[in-house]
């Protein structure tokens, strides 16, 4: 702060000295007839001066550093409140350095004396806020698309579980004893058995993958299915073998890997009810109108599976 005043005065004492006039000398101007009253020396005149000088000087220093400062100042508040509202958003090395850099700059507001040190610190913080502020809005980006992609998927959850109201609500095939569907509806179309399966799975939008044993399971003629996600199940050949076997077991166990996907589409997985997740979708085949595939079910698991018909997930 001394070194500071004391440029200031010299810088002040030039001036005077470049600005004093040189007084007319007495004897001349008596020589010259005039009448002048004896000035002050070119020195005398400058020292006198210094005092005002020197007051203009330090007073705009006062005024810049107070400017330069001002302003600083503003973009600290806007550093710190960016620190706080980038939590989460932008990398904690970015938001790191700002903090730093924000520390510095609020020092030199409190403790400068050098009116261009704010104004060089003002750069850099101004550029740690700019990079925060673009990790910020490149994560509202990626938040809003993820948004949007879970809201899509909730819709069509929805729809599918509409469609499990509307399928459970639609007439079934009528059955004969023994749970088993009367195949007189489908053959009198001109549909095959295997077509007849193909349209079931399609109409809960799934497709059916056949294969002697599928999963690896169920071989030697045996009529069986699995599911492993997506919108296809899996489904033994044998259930189309007969008009009999597809309208009774082979329905039956279509009906049963179709609930599995609706459940998966609507709740995000197949294991709702927990270690009885297979005899809640046995129920949930019912509400479909099928005949279960032997799991067999108590009040608790139905109640499960026509709360999943209603869009409510409950793992146990």
């Amino acid at each position: 702060m001394v070194q500071m005043k004391l440029r200031h005065v010299a810088g002040a004492v030039c001036l005077a000295l470049s600005v004093a006039i040189a007084p007319v000398p007495a004897d001349t101007a008596a020589a010259a007839g005039l009448s002048v009253s004896v000035k002050e020396t070119s020195w005398t005149h400058a020292i006198n001066q210094l005092p005002e000088l020197a007051k203009v000087v330090e007073a705009r220093h006062v005024v810049a550093l107070a400017d330069a400062k001002t302003s600083l100042a503003a973009d600290v508040r806007t550093a710190e409140d960016l620190f706080t509202s980038s939590k989460g958003k932008a990398a904690d090395a970015s938001r790191r350095a700002l903090a730093v850099e924000t520390n510095r700059a609020y020092s030199l507001v409190i403790l400068s004396d050098d009116e261009k040190a704010p104004l060089v610190e003002q750069v850099q913080l101004r550029a740690d806020i700019e990079s925060v502020k673009g990790e910020v809005a490149a994560w509202e980006v990626a938040e809003a698309a993820r948004v949007a992609a879970e809201a899509a998927k909730a819709a069509e959850a929805a729809k599918a579980a509409e469609a499990a109201r509307a399928a459970a609500s639609r007439p079934s095939v009528h059955k004969t004893s023994g749970g088993a569907s009367s195949s007189s509806g489908a053959a009198a179309s001109s549909q095959t058995p295997k077509q007849y399966l193909e349209a079931i799975a399609r109409s809960y939008g799934g497709t059916i993958s056949w294969s002697d044993a599928p999963c690896g399971r169920f071989a030697g003629g045996s009529i069986g299915g699995c599911f492993q996600g997506g919108s296809t199940i899996y489904v033994s050949n044998a259930a189309y073998s007969t008009w009999s076997s597809a309208s009774g077991r082979g329905r039956n166990v279509v009906l049963h890997e179709s609930s599995h996907m609706i459940i998966l589409r609507t709740c995000g997985t197949v294991g709702i009810g927990g270690s009885r997740f297979e005899n809640v979708t046995d129920a949930y085949s019912i509400l479909l109108g099928g005949g279960g595939t032997n799991y067999g079910y108590n009040a608790n698991d139905m109640a499960i599976a026509k709360a999943a018909v209603g869009g409510t997930c409950l793992m146990g």
